[in-house]
C-alpha cells in the first residue's frame, strides 16, 4: 500500500502521513486505532511493552507512554472495546469450528488406520 493510499484511508494528507513515518509528528490515539484497523493488526503491536492506563473523573480514559498522553471519552473507548471484543469473538468462533473439523478428521484417520 502506498503512502498516499494509507493517508487517504486515515483521512489525513500524504504530507502529514509522511511526517508521521519520519517521526517528525506524533500519532494521536484515534490515528493509532485507525492504523490498527486498516492494517488488521492488534493495536498492542504499536504500543511499547510498558504503558499505563489512566482515568480522570470517570469521564475520560487514556493511555500514557513516554511523555505522551492520549485520552478518549469513555463512550468512545467503550465502543472501541466492544467492537474489538465482538471481532475477537467472531475469530474465536471460527477457530473453534476449525478445531472441531480437525478433531473429526483425526477420528476419521484413526478409524481408517484400524481397518
Amino acid at each position: 500500500m502506498s503512502q498516499s493510499e494509507l493517508a487517504d484511508l486515515l483521512n489525513i494528507s500524504p504530507s502529514t502521513y509522511s511526517r508521521l513515518e519520519r517521526n517528525e509528528s506524533s500519532v494521536d490515539f484515534e490515528q493509532l486505532t485507525n492504523f490498527a484497523k486498516i492494517l488488521d493488526i492488534p493495536i498492542q503491536e504499536f504500543l511499547p511493552d510498558t504503558l499505563s492506563v489512566n482515568s480522570h473523573h470517570n469521564t475520560q480514559g487514556g493511555v500514557v507512554f513516554g511523555s505522551y498522553n492520549y485520552y478518549s471519552s469513555s463512550d468512545n473507548l467503550n465502543n472501541e472495546l466492544a467492537k474489538e471484543n465482538e471481532n475477537l469473538k467472531v475469530k474465536l468462533d471460527a477457530q473453534e469450528e476449525i478445531i472441531a473439523i480437525l478433531k473429526s478428521q483425526v477420528e476419521d484417520l484413526k478409524a481408517l488406520l484400524k481397518k
